[in-house]
């Protein structure tokens, strides 16, 4: 059965009172919303590379270093590619990367 959906624009309220949000948006939406969702005290789980490489901004693989999501800034970026790499079958072992 279909389910009716609400789609909203993004304004400056729209994070407000959520914990995380997890995003896959352009890089350039990313940099415009990460202000507004630190704002609301909220977490980025970031699937963009806007901030893959910063210092800062740790980039977690859950079963290599998960602690690391505990040490953020209100984001926490996440290696898109490697995952889309090993899920697809082009991984040979992913236990030992």
């Amino acid at each position: 059965m279909a389910k009716e959906l609400t789609v909203q624009v993004v304004d400056e309220h729209s994070f407000e009172g959520l914990d995380y949000v997890l995003g896959a948006v352009s890089n350039a939406l990313t940099k415009e919303y990460l202000p507004l969702i630190q704002k609301a005290k909220a977490v980025l789980i970031d699937n963009s590379s806007a901030f893959r490489l910063q210092d800062d901004v740790p980039l977690v693989v859950p079963e290599i270093n998960g602690e690391d999501a505990l040490v953020h800034h209100g984001i926490i970026s996440n290696p898109k590619l490697f995952y889309d790499y090993c899920v697809n079958g082009n991984c040979a072992n992913p236990s030992l990367i």
